[in-house]
């Protein structure tokens, strides 16, 4: 999954070079405009860097979250640039046409998203799994009141019973 977190992340910074936007103003005057024109742009090029950067950390947790956070931010800026070209054209009546560089950063940053939530999502439920299942090595519930107490206490907490055959002998 490392190759795929850094083909996206590549795919989203070559898209920066590539046409975002162009406007057709008339009289055969046509302007294309690259993902590098504006601010958000340059956040979107950083955030490809980033997501294939992170592809090299040790820990997973943290490779997942980046590449979703990275995912995420890509996908605000290019939302950020769109908006941005569209509104300051929109008093004049002139169409803003979508290029590939940014269909392409679209859909390279919703992948990054959708491919980092379901792996955290198994690996959170794995850790849920393993902390429940030590838990009940650990721990076991009261016969008068049903509160869970460690292994090796002889009364219950909560109500104050003896707690028989719970614990472990020596």
């Amino acid at each position: 999954m490392r190759k795929l977190q850094v083909i996206i992340g590549i795919v989203i910074f070559v898209s920066v070079f590539l046409p975002w936007a162009s406007v057709n103003l008339g009289f055969g005057i046509q302007y294309t405009a690259v993902g590098t024109d504006g601010a958000s742009g340059i956040l979107v090029l950083t955030m490809g860097l980033g997501c294939a950067a992170l592809a090299f950390l040790p820990n997973i947790r943290f490779r997942r979250l980046g590449q979703l956070a990275t995912g995420i931010i890509a996908l605000i800026g290019a939302a950020i640039y769109w908006g941005a070209a569209t509104g300051g054209l929109s008093g004049l009546g002139v169409a803003v046409s979508p290029e590939p560089g940014f269909i392409i950063c679209i859909i390279a940053a919703i992948a990054a998203i959708i491919f980092a939530i379901p792996r955290l999502v198994a690996r959170s439920a794995k850790q849920e799994s393993a902390t429940i299942a030590s838990t009940q090595e650990t721990e076991v519930p009261c016969l008068s009141c049903g509160a869970l107490n460690a292994r090796v206490a002889k009364f219950c907490p909560t109500c104050g019973a003896e707690l028989r055959g719970t614990r472990t002998e020596r």
